[in-house]
């Protein structure tokens, strides 16, 4: 009976979570070209240009939430979905330097990634440097 009331529970927050998931997903990526069609200001900047460049993106964020009727406790989920994909894009892009940079070394050296030696090292430094 316990390990019943277990599967039962779990499916319905597996339920609750895809509903969540269908909700929130179409928000988030609204809210992502929100973001990047406003032309934020980014990096260091003075912070009443910051203000000024991000107030009108969060009013059509909060109109968005208006329009959608969005759940007020769905917002911080929405937001991490929005960094996810700033997060995962991220990651595939650095992985993917990290091979690219891996394979011109391997060319580089003519020997496979991890046999490059300290003469391998030394020997191109001291050619360098003449």
């Amino acid at each position: 009976m316990f390990n019943q009331l277990k599967k039962e529970e779990k499916k319905s927050v597996e339920n609750l979570t895809k509903a969540r998931d269908e909700r929130c997903i179409p928000i988030a990526k609204k809210v992502l070209n929100i973001i990047t069609e406003s032309n934020p200001l980014i990096g260091s900047k003075k912070s009443k240009e910051v203000a000024e460049s991000y107030t009108p993106i969060a009013e059509k964020i909060l109109r968005l939430g208006l329009e959608e009727n969005v759940v007020v406790d769905d917002l911080s989920y929405i937001f991490r979905l929005v960094l996810e994909a700033v997060d995962m894009t991220q990651q595939f892009v650095s992985e993917s330097m990290g091979k690219s940079v891996d394979n011109a070394q391997t060319i580089l050296w003519g020997k496979e990634e991890g046999k490059v030696t300290f003469k391998d090292l030394n020997k191109v430094l001291i050619e360098g440097e003449k």
